[in-house]
């Protein structure tokens, strides 16, 4: 009975029976490689990563293995390879180093940190971590950067330029700062002081 199944990259395992020890190393080292490559090329919290070995097929549960002396022991392949890869890579899975790489990448490209939550709760950064960053390490003068960043992108886009009234340019220019999550009031002042240039 093939456990791993690689073309559709799960692992089957057998209720019916205990594993045998070099069966379960066969299918940690999987899930260990599996992880760590996924890990490496789509930085993820622990959590996230939890649930794509859940998704894979291991279970909760832990499964059922038989010693070489005959013995039944009951192990958890998911915590093992979590805290394998913890010790063995503690920076891989930082949250912290996570979230402050998502909210630079959306202040560089002018985008609030407000969208910048979704973005690191897709790769299992807690809100609570979230928080954290943005409250150590975000300042107004990046929101503002952000800020002029997107505003000027949207005056120099043709959608903006070919508008022909300054009301519509107004609404253009505000309902497209408003998806990238800043707040009307800023944006509403950010264009009344740079609409001219």
């Amino acid at each position: 009975m093939t456990l791993i199944n690689r073309q559709r990259k799960t692992v089957e395992i057998p209720q019916d029976r205990p594993l045998k020890e070099k069966e379960y190393q066969r299918i940690k080292k999987y899930a260990y490689n599996t992880t760590l490559w996924y890990a490496q090329r789509y930085p993820s919290g622990k959590s996230k990563l939890i649930d794509r070995l859940i998704r894979k097929g291991y279970p909760v549960d832990g499964v059922m293995v038989e010693s070489e002396d005959g013995e039944e022991v009951n192990k958890d392949v998911i915590a093992e390879v979590m805290q394998s890869l913890q010790s063995d890579n503690d920076e891989l899975m930082n949250e912290h180093n996570i979230a402050e790489n998502v909210i630079n990448s959306y202040l560089r490209s002018g985008k609030n940190v407000k969208n910048a939550w979704f973005k690191c709760m897709q790769k299992g950064v807690s809100r609570t971590v979230f928080d954290e960053v943005v409250e150590k390490y975000v300042t107004q003068e990046d929101i503002n950067d952000a800020l002029d960043i997107a505003g000027r992108k949207i005056l120099r886009s043709s959608t903006y330029k070919k508008k022909e009234k300054e009301f519509d340019k107004r609404n253009t220019f505000l309902k497209s700062m408003m998806t990238k999550g800043f707040d009307f009031s800023d944006a509403s002042q950010w264009y009344e002081d740079n609409k001219d240039e």
